[in-house]
């Protein structure tokens, strides 16, 4: 036999290691995904203004070049 460190230990250090970078991995990427989602883009603000009434169409365009200009 040739102990933990055999072949099959090997195997299982790999599988070991590979888990916990997919785990890593998907753990960050939720992370990420949850920043990105939290704060809306300002144009996406201004358009839901837009569409519920608070501003009308000169505010609204006045703005939106505002904030891309």
């Amino acid at each position: 036999m040739m102990g933990f460190f055999g072949l099959g230990g090997f195997f299982m250090l790999a599988f070991l290691f590979l888990g916990i970078i997919v785990f890593g991995a998907l753990y960050h990427g939720q992370i990420a995904y949850s920043v990105r989602t939290a704060s809306p883009r300002p144009q996406e603000v201004l358009r839901a203004r837009y569409a519920r009434g608070e501003l009308d169409r000169e505010a609204y365009l006045r703005l939106l070049e505002d904030l891309e200009g």
